[in-house]
Formats: structure tokens, C-alpha cells, sequence
């Protein structure tokens, strides 16, 4: 039944709001790079595990191009609403130490601010969405990194059709990678999996939004690793000022 219902809506699914706005991006990126400055200290701390060497330090990290990424909307997959099947969610840029990519942030705009959300050390996605772009005819497909869903895809529309090709594999939405599917056939899966994940949270107890539970965790993330860092700096002042014999 509902894979029906997914086929005699396709028609109208429609784009969210384009935000590819290059003015727009560099506005984002600068305060974005005032939010990156906040975590150098506890990057800094972690810098092996973003194949950052002894010589190369994050105090010179520079964010490179943005770009504008969605999620599946809340609309369709709560109340299946076809109007709108995607939301704007923010823009993810590389983090540069010179030419060199060592990982990317994904960053969330508020009140025309960039904040930083996530911290990854993946070095290669710019380079999977160009090989994803080539093997499209649509220059106006749009990008999926969609954490809740484990979705990494590139999103295009044919006519009253939208296709969905997967950067990553996610076998528990069927995709392969760079195999395009129709959104049509993926929906069902997609919809059963936001619902199985909702069921999760409220069995375990949280029975609150997904998205802000993830956007949350992140923050918590980056507020433990800071604290981490704080905490040792103050372990090796004390130990300093009772080898010096200060109280």
C-alpha cells in the first residue's frame, strides 16, 4: 500500500529552496571558521587520527568550498507528505592545512551564522561527490548527507521522476553505491527504517526528536573532548607546581 501511494505522488515531489548562493556560502564560511577556532585546542589533542603530522599544527586550518547539503524532510517521513522530500540543512566544508584535506565539517546555519555540527576526518568526500556528479546527466542534483539515515547520495530529478545515486552503501536502505535507484523504490525502505529508528529511541526511553538528539550528542562530543583537554592541561600544572614545591 504504501509503495503505491509513493508512486501516484511522485509528481509532486518538489526541490527544497536552492541555498548554493556563493555570497551566501562565504558569509557562512567565515563565521563557520570563528566556530572551528573554538575546537583547535581539542583537534589539536586528536591530530594522529586526522592524519595530522608533528610538524603540522591545527592553529593553521582554513575551511575550503562549501556545499549546501539536505536531509530527507520531516514532513515525509512523519506525516508522508510528498510536497517538500527534502529540508535544507546546512553546508559541509573541507578542512584544509595548506592544500592538504584532512577532514570536513559539517556546519548548521542559525540566524545567518554558521555553527559548526560535526567534525569528520574523511579526506575523500569531495572527491566521491565528483565521481558521483559525473555519472549524472542533471546538473541540478543536490547532495543527501542525511546522519539519521545513514544516507550519503546525490538526489536528481528526471521529468516527474527522482532518482537517488549513493555515494556510500547503506544496505539497510537497499542502496548501493552508484547504482541509481528511484526514489519511488527506496521510499518504502526509508520510511520503515525512520520508523523502526523512532521505535528504537522510545523503547529506550528518549522518545525526542532524532535529529536534534543527534545535533546534541555532537555538541556533547566536542564539550567531553574540550573538558579532556582542560582537565589534562590542569594535571600537568599541578604536577609542575609540586615538583616546584608551590602550593
Amino acid at each position: 500500500m504504501l509503495a503505491a501511494v509513493v508512486f501516484l505522488t511522485s509528481v509532486n515531489f518538489v526541490y527544497a529552496n536552492a541555498v548554493d548562493d556563493e555570497k551566501q556560502i562565504e558569509t557562512i564560511k567565515i563565521s563557520a571558521e570563528n566556530s572551528l577556532n573554538v575546537h583547535k585546542a581539542a583537534l589539536e589533542a586528536d591530530k594522529t587520527n586526522f592524519g595530522v603530522s608533528d610538524s603540522e599544527s591545527f592553529d593553521n586550518t582554513t575551511l575550503g568550498k562549501g556545499y549546501p547539503f539536505y536531509v530527507i524532510s520531516s514532513e515525509l517521513l512523519n506525516n508522508q507528505n510528498y510536497e517538500n522530500i527534502l529540508s535544507f540543512r546546512g553546508y559541509i566544508f573541507p578542512i584544509m592545512i595548506g592544500d592538504k584535506t584532512i577532514g570536513f565539517a559539517t556546519v548548521v546555519e542559525s540566524n545567518g551564522k554558521g555553527d559548526i555540527q560535526k567534525i569528520s576526518n574523511i579526506t575523500t568526500f569531495e572527491k566521491d561527490i565528483a565521481e558521483a556528479k559525473s555519472l549524472l546527466n542533471n546538473s541540478t542534483n543536490k547532495l543527501i548527507y542525511d546522519d539519521n539515515l545513514h544516507l550519503f547520495a546525490l538526489i536528481e530529478q528526471n521529468d516527474s521522476e527522482y532518482n537517488i545515486l549513493p555515494i556510500r552503501n547503506n544496505d539497510s536502505l537497499g542502496l548501493v553505491k552508484h547504482q541509481k535507484k528511484s526514489l519511488n523504490e527506496s521510499a518504502e525502505k526509508i520510511l520503515l527504517y525512520h520508523k523502526e529508528m523512532t521505535k528504537d529511541k522510545m523503547e529506550l526511553g528518549g522518545g525526542t526528536d532524532p535529529i536534534k538528539d543527534n545535533r546534541n550528542m555532537t555538541s556533547n562530543i566536542f564539550g567531553l573532548t574540550a573538558g579532556i583537554v582542560l582537565l589534562i592541561t590542569a594535571c600537568i600544572v599541578y604536577r609542575r607546581k609540586l615538583n616546584t614545591g608551590e602550593k
